[in-house]
């Protein structure tokens, strides 16, 4: 598969999971972050703290930043993410 057409396939998952972060009332920031503990279900965790837990242990598996004391994660880096170790092509 092409760069071009993983980074459209990251792009549309991304808006997906935009929409369903919306239809489930999870808050999503202006920059398209989400708290841990929403990323944490969207990657199938029932909380954050298997996410929270990942981070101290290994450094985490998804990229985040700080806002204060919280990780949050962007949903074009989730969308990377899933796409890169859970999608078969």
């Amino acid at each position: 598969m092409t760069d071009a057409a993983f980074e459209m396939r990251v792009t549309r998952l991304a808006q997906q999971l935009l929409e369903r972060c919306q239809s489930e009332g999870w808050r999503v920031a202006g920059d398209g972050s989400v708290s841990e503990c929403v990323a944490g279900m969207i990657l199938g965790y029932t909380n954050g703290e298997t996410l929270a837990d990942q981070v101290r242990e290994h450094g985490g598996f998804v990229p985040y930043w700080r806002r204060g004391n919280r990780r949050m994660y962007r949903l074009t880096d989730l969308a990377r993410h899933i796409e890169e170790n859970f999608t078969r092509t």
